[in-house]
């Protein structure tokens, strides 16, 4: 055992050196060992993963479950894999045979895995539910934050606007949740609420793309043309738009 342990941990510094193949060598040869077949598993699959070769990496986590279908950890685990990996109709077929009662995060997974299939109203469901049942979660912020986005896609903007504002109340340091309420802000026309939502994101992350340009209208509909141009400036440094440089030039007809 203690020689299958020393494989183990130079499988683990191959991978940390970069040395994927040779990890994946060692990995392989664990799997013929009962002890070291489940961590043998997650750590190959992972390699895979970060080899681009997320095939491979399911068939090697589909063949543990079909072995050991009660290990509902390695489930959640493959779950969160083929969500990462947009194989969401799967997913959705292997979450339905995890316990919602002892995996309460199941359904955080389920709405997931809805909204990227556009199925909104079922993902609308899941993530309320979720919220409603989980409100101690650590996933709680990030619940809210994509159940606002739901109700964006949804044109459920007040409902959206509730959700953004609790999401952000929990995670404030997050530029994104911030972001979205400056654009539902800026949807309502509310472009004093918008401008502030603006400045929260910037001050966590000045660098985001779509925040620049999301200054930049924001504070073009508050006709405050030389800031609006600095945004717009900024983004074009980076990014070619047509709609973002015949902003541009507008305000520069009313600064000059």
């Amino acid at each position: 055992m203690k020689q299958l342990e020393n494989v183990l941990k130079q499988a683990k510094l191959f991978e940390e050196q970069g040395k994927f193949l040779h990890a994946l060598q060692l990995y392989h040869t664990l799997l013929k060992n009962p002890k070291y077949k489940r961590i043998a598993t997650v750590r190959l699959a992972s390699a895979y993963e970060r080899l681009k070769k997320a095939d491979l990496a399911k068939e090697i986590l589909q063949k543990y479950i079909s072995e050991n279908e009660n290990d509902d950890e390695i489930k959640k685990l493959f779950c969160h894999f083929l969500i990462r990996n947009n194989y969401n109709e799967e997913a959705l077929f292997f979450l339905s045979t995890i316990s919602r009662d002892e995996n309460p995060e199941i359904l955080y997974l389920m709405g997931i895995a809805n909204y990227k299939l556009r199925n909104f109203k079922i993902a609308e469901l899941n993530f309320i539910e979720f919220v409603n049942e989980n409100s101690k979660s650590d996933l709680l912020p990030e619940a809210l934050f994509i159940l606002a986005k739901i109700q964006i896609e949804m044109n459920k903007i007040e409902e959206a606007l509730n959700n953004a504002n609790k999401s952000a109340e929990l995670f404030f340091q997050n530029f994104e949740i911030h972001e979205l309420l400056a654009r539902i802000y800026y949807s309502k026309e509310m472009y004093y609420h918008a401008q502030k939502a603006v400045k929260n994101a910037l001050k966590i992350n000045d660098k985001e793309l779509s925040l620049l340009k999301c200054a930049g209208k924001i504070y073009f509909k508050l006709e405050e043309f030389k800031k609006a141009a600095d945004y717009f400036m900024k983004y074009l440094e980076y990014y070619p738009n047509d709609e973002v440089r015949e902003l541009l030039n507008i305000c520069k007809k009313y600064i000059n």
